[in-house]
């Protein structure tokens, strides 16, 4: 109590001295009082400050310390009527330029947040070009017409408002998501979110949840799902998606059958669908088909550069290597560079002999990609089975093995054809493309032109590393 008094001397000594409090001086109440006494001291407005009690709250200020914009600046429910869209959109548009042509604030400002309330982000984004008029909100109309395109903006109009409490969190986390759930108001995004009109939920509510997910947050992109079902008779397409997201980060197979059916479909929905179920399939070791592969090649040409196409992107990449098509899986990079990993990882387990020479023994100058340790031990383990044991040590050192003198090129390996019916990892997966089979060629001889032809390019392989190093040259035949 006496240090409690003590600080509270100080504090009002130093409140005294800057002109913010005064002593009343009233005497002391008698000690029989009934009343509680009245304080005597009083907090003065001068000198030109005024007293408060406490900042203002955080979730009214964007990360830079900016207020946050009203939610009226984004309401897109209140911007569109009740009446059939064809109905409105004249309406909409009328009135863009005035007398002499030029451009009208008010109506262009109706027009555009018309378009966004119904997803059309390109739309808004032309009308915006083609009349520049200034508006405080211009920014953030363009904004959010990215967003509605699928397409992020970091560093943009919306960024850093994700711990705003309204409707700017649930804008500024599909703009520019942050890191981390510890700078997002989840409730508030959740509150905007259900707000939306229903279209608009389903549009945006898979990538809304991929970003709890990738925030470790699988109870939130639970009840995101949730929203995305309420008041419809049956899933809807965005729910399944959200749904296989859901399963895969359980470590459970996604609706495999579902994403199928929506696969076919054109659209966003039907790539984002493909794409998840090709993951799938890799996932669990199976191939692709040939017309999903195809088809994910044709849907990233039509989505590069966006959220979804690098979905689709790494998709693709996955399925060209679950089929075999090595040499376009890595010189892919640029479709997915977060894939690299997981191409290794098929090549180690499922790779022919021939692709593993070209591009696990790599030149002792040359760094190692970062792989995951299982990876890097699979790599090492066939590596060694092939007689390479320096390369092996490379990826993963043998734990009792010796390796081979530094002066001694290691034994070549056992020719496939010699090995028995199939080489190491080799399977109707991993088929060069040449040895397809056709209705006219009995399976068993397709598979057997492939296996000499990669017997080939391994020996290949073997006498270019073999004279590199100066050893000896295996014998024909």
């Amino acid at each position: 109590m006496t240090a409690m008094r003590q600080s509270l001397v100080e504090q009002l000594s130093r409140g005294a001295a800057a002109g913010a409090v005064d002593f009343a001086g009233k005497p002391p109440p008698p000690k029989n009082a009934d009343t509680p006494p009245a304080p005597n001291v009083r907090i003065l407005p001068e000198p030109g400050f005024e007293v408060t009690s406490e900042a203002p709250p955080k979730d009214r200020l964007t990360a830079e310390g900016s207020p946050c914009p009203s939610d009226e600046r984004f309401d897109v429910a209140a911007w569109r009527g009740d009446s059939p869209v064809a109905e409105q959109i004249g309406a909409m548009l009328a009135g863009l330029t005035g007398e002499f042509d030029d451009p009208q604030a008010e109506p262009l400002a109706r027009a555009v947040r018309f378009y966004l309330s119904l997803g059309f982000g390109a739309e808004a984004r032309q009308l915006l070009a083609a009349f520049p008029v200034d508006h405080p909100d211009r920014g953030l109309w363009e904004a959010m017409a990215h967003v509605l395109d699928g397409e992020r903006q970091p560093g943009g109009p919306l960024a850093a408002m994700a711990l705003c409490d309204g409707a700017a969190a649930l804008w500024s986390v599909l703009a520019d998501p942050p890191s981390s759930l510890r700078d997002v108001n989840a409730p508030a995004v959740l509150r905007a979110f259900s707000g939306l009109p229903p279209d608009l939920r389903q549009e945006l509510g898979p990538r809304l949840a991929e970003n709890f997910l990738a925030w470790e947050d699988p109870a939130n992109a639970q009840a995101i799902r949730e929203a995305l079902v309420r008041g419809a008779r049956k899933p809807t397409p965005a729910a399944t998606l959200t749904d296989a997201r859901l399963a895969a980060a359980r470590g459970e197979a996604p609706p495999a059958a579902d994403l199928a059916r929506i696969g076919q479909q054109p659209g966003p929905e039907g790539a984002e669908a493909l794409a998840l179920l090709v993951e799938g399939q890799v996932a669990e070791g199976k191939a692709p088909s040939a017309q999903d592969v195809l088809s994910l090649g044709a849907m990233y040409q039509e989505t590069e550069g966006t959220d979804l196409g690098q979905r689709v992107g790494r998709a693709y990449r996955l399925a060209l290597a679950a089929t075999g098509d090595y040499d376009r899986a890595f010189s892919g990079r640029a479709l997915a560079p977060d894939a690299d990993a997981e191409v290794w990882r098929i090549l180690a387990v499922s790779g022919p002999d021939s692709q593993l020479l070209e591009r696990a023994v790599l030149p002792e100058t040359e760094p190692l990609p970062s792989l995951p340790d299982t990876t890097r031990r699979a790599l090492a383990d066939r590596l060694r089975a092939l007689g390479l044991e320096r390369s092996a040590d490379r990826w993963h050192p043998a734990e009792t093995a010796t390796a081979a003198p530094p002066d001694e090129p290691p034994p070549p390996p056992v020719p496939a054809e010699a090995a028995g019916p199939s080489s190491p990892g080799t399977d109707a997966a991993s088929l060069p493309p040449a040895a397809a089979a056709s209705p006219s060629v009995p399976a068993s001889l397709t598979r057997s032109r492939a296996l000499v032809e990669e017997s080939a390019r391994a020996r290949q392989r073997i006498e270019d590393l073999l004279r590199a190093t100066g050893g000896e040259q295996p014998p024909d035949g």
